[in-house]
């Protein structure tokens, strides 16, 4: 009976030491990774992008069929910019098996590879792929989908997001192109009312 309680404990512990999955809203895990290019991935580094977290494996049949289509939905919305990041966080894959996998779905430009992502995955509290979550700019998590998801459905918070920052940058900009008009129209009124003053004395003087 005691050796039945110890297996017991043994399968249930690990399940209850993970944590649960962010909530929308909320601020997002920490994260340490490199990528497979050598390139250290943090949340220093990521804060002030858009991220788009895909806990993937290669293994799973349900990945092999959304990673493709978000890698078309990504290229349909325009979303191979600045500002904007994808990371493929491979989960429980052998190397060569997640290269492979990764090259299959013809990533877009600004989608990155991390080859370990197990670590990561359990900070997020991932228990099962695909998993993807989405942060902000602000890092605050903007999306989770859990399961094969269509792909609309994922980047919408990405579109959403990325619209925002669009509309905002417009705004800032339009005070500065009118008081630029503004500045220009003023000299020209002076321009016109020293003229007219130099024209007026000068048909005095005559």
């Amino acid at each position: 009976m005691r050796l039945v309680a110890l297996s017991l404990l043994t399968l249930v512990l690990p399940v209850l030491l993970v944590p649960a999955l962010p909530k929308v809203g909320s601020e997002a895990p920490v994260i340490r990774a490199v990528t497979y290019d050598g390139k250290a991935v943090s949340t220093t580094a990521l804060k002030g992008k858009i991220v788009v977290l895909m806990f993937v494996a290669d293994w799973c049949p349900h990945c092999k069929v959304e990673l493709p289509s978000l890698s078309d939905a990504w290229r349909k919305y325009g979303l191979e910019r600045e500002g904007i990041i994808g990371i493929v966080m491979m989960v429980s894959s052998s190397e060569s098996s997640a290269l492979e996998f990764f090259r299959s779905v013809d990533p877009p430009s600004n989608w990155k590879l991390v080859l370990e992502g197990d670590d990561t995955a359990r900070s997020f509290g991932v228990s099962g792929v695909p998993t993807t979550v989405i942060i902000d700019r602000n890092w605050t998590v903007a999306g989770i989908f859990v399961g094969a998801q269509p792909a609309d459905k994922v980047l919408e918070p990405v579109v959403r997001a990325s619209s925002q920052t669009t509309s905002v940058t417009t705004q800032t900009e339009t005070p500065n192109r009118d008081l630029g008009l503004w500045a220009i129209a003023s000299v020209a009124v002076i321009i016109s009312v020293g003229l007219y003053y130099y024209a007026r004395r000068s048909r005095r003087r005559k």
